[in-house]
């Protein structure tokens, strides 16, 4: 509850900022994105940073909304997950779109396999009026200069992790060392300015620690998948639980899908949610649900 409520409060801020900037100024329309607070941003200033904890809420709120029995949580806890989804869409991180996309095609093939056709008929009869301008205005935003700025930006990273990786192939070039070696290629800095990280854990995991490193992340994350669908699969969407399980693991796989394309793989922001998926198993099984 306290995880979504939070959540909340940064949606609605999410959405203020569309016409609000940093200085609280009202202006023309911008995407959504964090606004500061006394002066402090107190999740960080980058839209990334929004869209990385809507895209986690969002099913989390499903989840609330499956196990409460109070009619105005579970009402407050829907229209949560719809506006965290919603302000998600509008920061127009494009990793915010390929999770929300590979999230709502997981639901739909699960938990609400039943409406799959529906929704299938409502987009092809009209859905699309909505969906085209928002996708159009994303394809648009895609293509303006910093847009292009950050997606070379990323694949100079990604070459940089790729040189390291091919020097020290199977133990890296050493844990917490990628920002300093971005720091050290001059033409990173000539085109981009300040050193970044890699943004995408696989690549990082191959420049700092090789092979190894990524075989190690990659055991972790299949034991933390297996053990998520046996939760899943032993109570069943069928009874409430199960469903709340299911919208939780949802919030699972969008912490970890995040990560494939961000740089905060190693914060709360990935392992908190997988920790709250696992003391909700544990409270569930003390009271003999699981």
């Amino acid at each position: 509850g306290l995880f979504v409520a939070g959540a909340l409060i940064f949606a609605i801020q999410g959405l203020v900022s569309l016409v609000v900037d940093e200085r609280l100024n009202i202006g023309t329309l911008h995407r959504a994105r964090p606004l500061p607070i006394a002066g402090v941003y107190p999740i960080g200033a980058n839209h990334n940073v929004l869209a990385e904890w809507l895209v986690v809420a969002a099913p989390f709120a499903l989840a609330l909304a499956e196990w409460t029995h109070d009619r105005r949580v579970r009402r407050v806890s829907m229209i949560a997950a719809g506006l965290c989804a919603a302000v998600a869409l509008l920061t127009f991180a494009r990793s915010a779109w390929i999770v929300l996309a590979l999230q709502a095609l997981v639901v739909l093939c699960s938990v609400q396999r039943a409406y799959l056709a529906r929704i299938g008929r409502m987009i092809v009869r009209g859905g699309w009026m909505i969906l085209l301008p928002l996708v159009g205005y994303m394809g648009w935003f895609s293509l303006r200069q910093e847009v292009a700025s950050s997606t070379d930006a990323r694949a100079m990273l990604t070459g940089i992790a790729w040189r390291w990786f091919s020097l020290h192939p199977f133990l890296g070039a050493g844990a917490g060392t990628f920002v300093e070696r971005v720091g050290g290629t001059k033409s990173y800095q000539l085109l981009f300015g300040g050193p970044m990280d890699a943004h995408g854990v696989i690549q990082k995991l191959l420049a700092e620690t090789g092979l190894l490193g990524l075989f190690a992340y990659a055991l972790v994350s299949f034991v933390i998948a297996r053990l998520v669908w046996m939760h899943v699969q032993r109570v069943g969407i069928e009874h409430r639980i199960g469903r709340g399980l299911a919208y939780a693991a949802v919030g699972v796989l969008g912490a970890w899908s995040y990560q494939l394309f961000n740089t905060t793989y190693w914060s709360a922001k990935l392992w908190l949610p997988i920790g709250i998926f696992f003391a909700i198993v544990h409270l569930y099984r003390k009271k003999s649900y699981v």
